[in-house]
């Protein structure tokens, strides 16, 4: 009986135990989004032009404590800009979305005014 009631107490130890991971891993996962844009016509972030293959990472910890919290990076995975954010609420998105406007008059530049990733109610303003 000993036996029986010391193997039950394990499993239901191991149990709990794979469920505070799991629930961990979950709740990490949403501190950091990223994803990866294809600007097929020339974008102003900032101060660079975007063209070509970008990925961009948001980091809520580091929104938090105020620092820059949005990473761009080229397809070679070098840092291209980065900047602290301006949350504002907006509809679910259904896709990553860029929001941007027209720089000037005729064949300016677009300019990226800001981003929301997929599933998320938060867009991020570009400063």
């Amino acid at each position: 009986m000993k036996r029986l009631l010391f193997t039950a107490s394990m499993l239901a130890a191991l149990v709990i135990t794979i469920g505070v991971f799991t629930a961990h891993a979950r709740t990490e996962a949403k501190k950091t989004q990223r994803a990866t844009v294809e600007f097929n016509e020339p974008v102003k972030l900032l101060n660079v032009i975007l063209k070509g293959q970008y990925v961009f990472v948001h980091d809520e910890e580091k929104m938090a404590a105020g620092q820059d919290c949005t990473y761009v990076y080229d397809a070679s995975g070098k840092l291209v800009v980065s900047f602290h954010c301006i949350p504002i609420e907006r509809k679910k998105a259904t896709g990553f979305r860029v929001l941007t406007v027209r720089v000037g008059t005729g064949n300016g530049p677009q300019e990226m005014k800001e981003f929301q990733f997929y599933g998320s109610t938060e867009a991020h303003q570009v400063p």
